[in-house]
């Protein structure tokens, strides 16, 4: 059973709730990455990946040319970043440093079920269509959210937005993007959601 970010089927995993999975990801920011809550330093993905990962949770890093379309990909005890990404990952290309984020989910959140699943018979294992999965049942979704929170912690994007001034709150993104290494995509997602959690006034 292999996870990665051009799969279009995906197993069903335990539920998680965004408020728990903001949770966890509050959790790893605190204990790797204070300055970030504190300074609103970008959150160093690439660093915890590659150099804190088998401490945080068993997983070794490894970079590899993969198949085309696949960015990055979980499996077993490995998470390995296609060569392309990792060298945007020097260039602390937004994009890329979601996608690490995105993996990164997968392994804090899923390394335990995904090695039930890698020790079964490929036939037993049942894979569902994404979009079949309630979100919080999807890893997909899960790492998606999880990525979000880590790069972009509620209380950063908060500090943030609250000190933009009324006549520039629609550029709002723009500043989150900016300070936290984020694509301003990811950053209109993450304040859209944090609006609707109630976290940020409209």
């Amino acid at each position: 059973m292999v996870l990665h970010t051009s799969i279009m089927a995906v197993p069903e995993v335990v539920p998680l709730s965004r408020r728990r999975i903001e949770h966890l990801a509050l959790q790893l920011v605190q204990s790797r990455s204070p300055n970030t809550l504190s300074a609103h330093d970008p959150f160093p993905v690439h660093q915890v990946c590659e150099f804190h990962l088998e401490a945080l949770c068993g997983v070794s890093f490894a970079v590899d040319r993969l198949p085309s379309g696949t960015e990055g990909r979980f499996e077993g005890g490995e998470l390995i970043i296609n060569e392309d990404v990792y060298d945007a990952l020097l260039r602390n290309d937004p994009r890329a440093r979601f996608t690490l984020a995105h993996e990164l989910a997968h392994c804090m959140l899923h390394k335990e079920q995904l090695d039930v699943l890698n020790s079964r018979k490929r036939g037993i294992v049942q894979l569902h269509r994404r979009g079949m999965l309630a979100p919080y049942r999807d890893p997909e979704w899960q790492a998606d959210t999880y990525a979000g929170a880590v790069l972009m912690p509620a209380q950063v994007v908060k500090e943030i937005y609250d000190s933009i001034p009324d006549i520039l709150r629609p550029a709002a993104p723009r500043y989150v993007a900016d300070k936290l290494s984020v694509s301003l995509r990811a950053a209109e997602v993450r304040i859209s959601i944090l609006k609707e959690m109630e976290v940020l006034r409209p």
